[in-house]
């Protein structure tokens, strides 16, 4: 029977580069001891410190060490080359083939990711409030800046999903992943994202650790953390009458059942960020609930960072956001009864005409920019060019313009 095959010796044999590259490192660091053996035993056969007491002594060494060096035979100085010049290309191809090995295919790229990884690792803490597709270019951007990003979203399993896929970033193939819906055989209607959320949960024990693990297993760019454990519903009781004037209608946002406790993490993460970001999104369905939960509105009120409002590019439907800046900046202040906000990232970019007739068919603008009234509430405008088009001509925001606008606002 043959001997057994340790794993390291199949691995080790299976990779003829590493393996001469090893060898390589060996010979060279032969020939440098060679090198310097020949050249200290030449030149100093013998170190007697008693030589140098005298001045006279000293400068006689010095001139017979330098007659020594000019008749050196020159092959020393060749091999201690050839051997250092030998454990560089060693050191330097041998971590190139081992990284190639652990990822193949990537070659440089594996490098990189290291690099960038590392980097990321370093980047600011940001949490988010969101939880559908409008925080998806966010994420996307400021993913190239930190890997530290926490979604506060509410436990609901499309709000869950909506931010992990979001969490992916760039990563498209993912977002459609979690996303995708089963058609056919027993799993009709499932979704791919809430058999993975349910299994997961199963697993690990629990909502927050089932997250936890999710965003180690899908490699995301952070966390998602549940803003509460309790099952909550939100309610929205529109007015009566619009208001016709410029100024928008304020529809009520309640939270059942009353009294619903905060998840103590996601206060916790709030207290330790370096940025709160805010938006952009539904501010009645998505962004003013998380104000209603009073351990979540007294962090963000009372953290020391900094706190960024995204503003929306379009007004929702017949305005219920606000049709004028100065009213989604209102509207967060109001809810949260104190004037926390330090800045407000803006689109500036115009929107083409064509797309301006497919919103306006639904009651929807373009924000109107009220400079003067969102100063006067003391919050700083951040402007940008952040519009970009999609496939279906609809305005969005720009991920990498905004990722750098909010890093920009967060940094001043």
């Amino acid at each position: 029977m043959a001997a057994k095959e340790s794993k390291f010796s199949r691995w080790l044999y299976s990779r003829p580069m590493l393996k001469t590259w090893l060898m390589v490192f060996i010979i060279s660091l032969i020939l440098l001891a060679f090198g310097l053996t020949g050249i200290i035993g030449q030149v100093f056969p013998k170190l007697d410190l008693t030589h140098f007491i005298s001045a006279k002594t000293f400068s006689a060494k010095v001139r017979v060490t330098v007659v020594k060096l000019s008749r050196l035979v020159t092959i020393d100085f060749i091999v201690l080359g050839i051997g250092l010049l030998g454990i560089l290309m060693a050191m330097r191809r041998g971590t190139y083939a081992f990284l190639t090995i652990i990822n193949p295919g990537r070659k440089n790229g594996y490098i990189n990711s290291v690099y960038r990884h590392l980097r990321l690792k370093r980047g600011p803490k940001i949490v988010v409030f969101g939880g559908a597709s409008g925080i998806v270019p966010l994420l996307e951007g400021l993913s190239s800046y930190t890997e530290n990003i926490s979604v506060i979203s509410f436990p609901e399993e499309s709000y869950l999903l909506s931010s992990l896929a979001a969490l992916s970033g760039s990563n498209k193939r993912m977002r459609d992943l979690l996303g995708f819906r089963f058609g056919t055989s027993g799993l009709k209607g499932e979704s791919f994202g809430g058999l993975f959320l349910d299994a997961m949960r199963k697993e690990a024990g629990g909502l927050e650790n089932a997250l936890d693990e999710s965003s180690r297993v899908l490699s995301l760019s952070g966390r998602v953390v549940p803003a509460t454990f309790d099952r909550v519903e939100l309610a929205l009781k529109s007015p009566r009458k619009a208001n016709m004037a410029g100024k928008t209608c304020t529809p009520e946002v309640t939270l059942k059942p009353a009294g619903v406790k905060a998840n103590p993490e996601a206060v916790r993460v709030i207290y330790s960020a370096d940025a709160l970001v805010i938006g952009p999104g539904s501010f009645y369905s998505e962004l003013l609930p998380f104000f209603l939960l009073g351990e979540i509105k007294d962090a963000v009120v009372k953290s020391k960072c900094a706190k960024v409002l995204v503003s929306n590019i379009m007004t929702r439907r017949n305005g219920s956001d606000g049709t004028f800046l100065s009213d989604q900046v209102k509207k967060i202040l109001d809810q949260a009864g104190y004037p926390f906000l330090h800045y407000c990232v803006v689109n500036e970019g115009q929107v083409p005409e064509d797309t301006l007739i497919k919103y306006s068919s639904e009651g929807s603008c373009q924000v109107k920019m009220d400079w003067d009234e969102v100063d006067k509430l003391g919050v700083k405008i951040i402007r940008k060019k952040l519009i970009r088009l999609d496939e279906s001509g609809l305005a969005r925001h720009d991920a990498q313009r905004l990722g750098r606008a909010v890093i920009k606002a967060i940094s001043i």
